[in-house]
């Protein structure tokens, strides 16, 4: 009898370990693994780019996900809009729209992202640089359910953005009246003369047009377009228009508004150099020329070798950014044009010309590439599936949103036609 009595004692002990257990287990599998990350990027003020949102890892796939995309710091960084990537727009509704977070709710019906799927691009984010200064971009308020409605409690790791002036303006010493009237007593008379008759504007513009031209042609970094088929990898060569003052040291950014990723760097001269930062989207990396081989009046100097993959089909941006350090001890920042890759789709099948999108929604109809939606297209997807055009880019010939290609994609072509 005792014992019994010691056992309903302990009763309500035993219940409470028993929630707090269940409470732990439930907890646990919140979190499993799902990961996101938000891309690091280098900008100039009033400069606009594109960050991206990457689900690293989706461990039971995705089935909704709502949340908010902030700036740390608006006054530096500003955000301009929100776009879906791995899903169609009309899967996005965007709640609110500031310039410090943007609130938005995604889902994902079609089930383009499977359980597993690794490196999946959820959403660009368009951002403005502002001024000098770095802010930090984050998502907050997230609920996130896998597909078949678990919540999940994804870890997300923030991205960086950091705001940079792209030539800084040289300070000029303020003279002071002393200064002045000393530089007015020492002037030949002649000089004097000079600037008291007016120059004609033409010859003021003439000389404008011309300081500029030559300011535009030093250490101007240089980078060439390139076409790519989707899934294949390729090279651009990052070159240095003139180095009059020779080069010490140098850093240099990369960016991609998208489309490719970056592989590696392959510095081709000078001999030193080390790799600082490399992300899908950004890669960064510095130069020593310590044993002199790079000359003052150095022209054309190819620098690196840039190897990207085609990971999205349409045109991207690729931008590059130079700060040298001068063998005279001087600092030059200069910004080149940004040059254009092209990702297309090879040909499919016995078809000489690639698939096109006919209508803007993200699925190439025209599987044949000849203009128009004939039954010759569902012919050409059903025969050749196992082609590697097919295999690059699944998603475009995603018919009936399975996240695959089969031949059931085929008929659901087919009934377009129809």
């Amino acid at each position: 009898m005792g014992t019994h009595n010691n056992f309903r004692k302990f009763l309500p002990i035993v219940f409470f370990l028993a929630i707090f257990l269940f409470s732990m287990v439930s907890l646990t599998s919140f979190a499993q693994g799902t990961a996101m990350s938000i891309g690091d990027i280098s900008l100039t003020p009033g400069d606009t780019t594109t960050v991206y949102i990457t689900l690293d890892e989706a461990i039971d796939g995705l089935g909704r996900f709502d949340g908010t995309i902030s700036s740390s710091n608006p006054d530096v960084l500003e955000l301009v809009s929100i776009s879906p990537e791995a899903v169609s727009q009309q899967f996005l509704q965007v709640d609110s729209e500031k310039k410090d977070a943007i609130k938005f709710k995604l889902v994902d019906l079609g089930k383009k992202i499977d359980p597993g799927d690794k490196r999946v691009q959820l959403l660009s984010v368009e951002v403005k640089g502002v001024k000098e200064g770095s802010a930090e971009l984050t998502l907050e308020g997230i609920k996130y359910t896998d597909e078949d409605g678990n919540v999940i409690e994804p870890k997300v790791t923030p991205g960086n953005i950091t705001v940079e002036s792209a030539q800084p303006e040289e300070q000029k010493p303020q003279e002071t009246q002393e200064t002045k009237d000393e530089k007015k007593d020492t002037e030949p008379e002649e000089t004097k003369t000079e600037e008291k008759t007016e120059k004609k504007p033409e010859e003021k513009q003439a000389k404008t047009e011309e300081k500029a031209e030559e300011g535009k042609e030093d250490y101007l970094p240089e980078l060439e377009g390139i076409k790519l088929k989707l899934g294949k990898s390729g090279k651009v060569t990052l070159s240095v228009s003139s180095l009059p003052k020779g080069l010490r040291l140098a850093q240099v950014w990369i960016i991609s508004s998208g489309g490719v990723t970056f592989d590696r760097v392959t510095v081709l001269n000078p001999s030193y150099s080390e790799v600082v930062k490399r992300s899908d989207n950004l890669i960064s990396f510095r130069v020593g020329d310590f044993d002199g081989e790079i000359s003052p009046e150095t022209g054309n100097l190819k620098l690196a070798e840039v190897s990207l993959k085609a990971v999205k089909v349409g045109k991207t941006d690729l931008r590059s950014r130079l700060s040298v350090w001068t063998d005279t001890g001087e600092r030059v920042n200069s910004q080149g044009e940004p040059a254009t890759v092209e990702v297309t789709i090879g040909s499919i099948g016995s078809s000489t010309k690639p698939p096109k999108d006919l209508n803007g929604d993200g699925l190439y109809e025209d599987v044949n590439g000849d203009g128009e939606l004939t039954q010759g297209d569902p012919f050409t997807l059903a025969f050749n599936m196992k082609s590697q055009s097919i295999k690059n880019s699944a998603s475009l010939f995603d018919f009936n949103w399975d996240g695959k290609v089969t031949f059931d994609d085929a008929v659901e072509l087919m009934k377009k036609v129809s």
